[in-house]
């Protein structure tokens, strides 16, 4: 399987709206705690200002070229004087008017000077904790620095243009910004974390996702059929409410297994009965689901008989099905201690035969690897159109792979969100090296198919 994996932007944004209660969770908590940082941690600030203006005697005489050249040595000068006022003795100079109790390196965070639109003109800010410090700075700015300005340059001089005026209004923390910023963090956190989750997440997603990083086809895609057996605890049962009910393939899957059918159809072309092994990587995949609903599905089509078999002797459960004891079976069968005739059954389904398990036998794996077995397998395919065979986990026990050896092709099974690629490529790999076709893989716990038109849950009728 390839170690680099891609995502596209449709893919990113169905990933995004599968997790949208988790998304709408990181972004309310990053409101929430932005709304805290702001209203407990953030300190109020307070804003007063006053705007100076460079003046020159020369401007106002009649001749305008000397104008001029007074306005534009004024723009010119806003920078240098701003320097001078920029300085650790005109700070000190302020701290000694006002009288406040700050140091000069505070104050030097307190004060910004700006020139405004290349113009003669200039601002002195003030901010700081309390309004009133604010203005009282600022005042002291204005007062003072005409003084300084003139103490180093005599032609200079500097007008008060808009004077300083208390401001009990903070201008810091924002609230919106600040929630607004929390939204956006919260947003972008849900976002990366689902794409990492996603990123290191190797469960099986989707059926292109199978196709594309294990070469094999899907044969079908099914809603979660089995769902609620999965979630059992302790041995699982076949699922029939009722006593003397008996299984049928639900109305809702019935479509996705026919598909199944006739994929299968097309991939194993050849005269005469049609052996198939359905395997899967562990347990709780559908595997024996899977084999049920396919053997009803094939014998549905006109003159076609089915034979199913249960080949998993370690926990066999085909027999639950079809309300038949496990005993006699295959292993009984193939100890001599009943006839094939004696284990061969015919279910409630038309065309449809079953051969369950038989007692559990100490030896799963030779059994179902001997002479006995290969010889009780063709002598049956004189009769059968297809012989479906329920196997063992593969990559569990070892128990299927001389089974699946005689088979004309395997049909896998996964569940999205539950199976994963590392199992999966496995299970490929070892069929591939027993010299057995991948025929296919059917998809079980599949959302999109509920999306189609596909609903309800076990449907079960007499």
């Amino acid at each position: 399987m390839n170690d680099v994996k891609e995502i596209s932007i449709e893919q990113l944004l169905q990933l995004l709206l599968k997790q949208k209660l988790l998304i709408i969770l990181f972004s309310v908590m990053g409101v929430l705690i932005s709304l805290g940082i702001t209203t407990l941690v953030m300190d109020e600030k307070y804003e007063s200002f006053v705007k100076l203006y460079v003046y020159s005697p020369s401007l106002g005489q009649t001749n305008s070229s000397q104008d001029l050249n007074a306005l534009n040595y004024a723009q010119k000068v806003v920078n240098t004087y701003i320097q001078m006022l920029d300085t650790r003795s005109f700070r000190e100079t302020i701290l000694n008017v006002t009288g406040l109790d700050y140091t000069e390196r505070q104050l030097d965070s307190m004060i910004e000077y700006s020139a405004l639109n290349a113009t003669e003109v200039f601002q002195a800010t003030v901010t700081t904790n309390r309004p009133e410090d604010s203005l009282q700075i600022a005042t002291a700015i204005s007062g003072s620095a005409p003084d300084v300005i003139k103490g180093i340059q005599e032609s200079s001089n500097l007008k008060i243009v808009d004077r300083a005026v208390i401001n009990n209004v903070p201008v810091s923390p924002n609230l919106k910004v600040n929630l607004a910023i929390g939204l956006v963090a919260g947003l972008a956190a849900a976002v990366f974390l689902v794409f990492m989750r996603d990123l290191f997440d190797n469960k099986v997603k989707s059926a292109e996702e199978l196709s594309e990083l294990h070469g094999v086809s899907v044969l079908s895609e099914v809603s979660d059929i089995g769902k609620a057996e999965r979630n059992k605890k302790g041995a699982r049962t076949a699922p029939v409410s009722k006593e003397g009910e008996m299984y049928q393939i639900d109305k809702a899957y019935l479509e996705a297994y026919r598909t199944a059918r006739t994929n299968l159809a097309f991939s194993v072309i050849k005269k005469g009965c049609k052996t198939i092994g359905i395997t899967s990587s562990v347990s709780k995949e559908g595997k024996t689901t899977t084999s049920v609903n396919l053997s009803i599905a094939l014998s549905q089509q006109i003159g076609v008989r089915v034979l199913l078999i249960d080949c998993d002797l370690r926990k066999p459960r085909l027999h639950q099905f079809f309300g038949f004891p496990s005993v006699p079976g295959v292993s009984d069968c193939l100890g001599g201690f009943n006839s094939l005739e004696e284990v061969l059954r015919t279910t409630h389904i038309p065309n449809l035969h079953l051969i369950t398990a038989g007692t559990i036998p100490p030896n799963p794996s030779e059994l179902l690897s001997s002479n006995a077995f290969i010889s009780f397998a063709e002598s049956l395919q004189n009769d059968f159109d297809y012989i479906v065979f329920d196997t063992s986990p593969i990559n569990i026990v070892v128990d299927a792979f001389s089974l699946l050896k005689l088979c004309d092709g395997a049909v896998l099974t996964a569940v999205q969100g539950l199976s994963t690629h590392p199992e999966f490529e496995k299970t490929v790999s070892i069929v591939k090296n027993l010299g057995t076709k991948v025929i296919g893989t059917v998809l079980h716990g599949v959302e999109t198919t509920r999306k189609k038109g596909y609903s309800g849950e076990y449907y079960y009728y007499y």
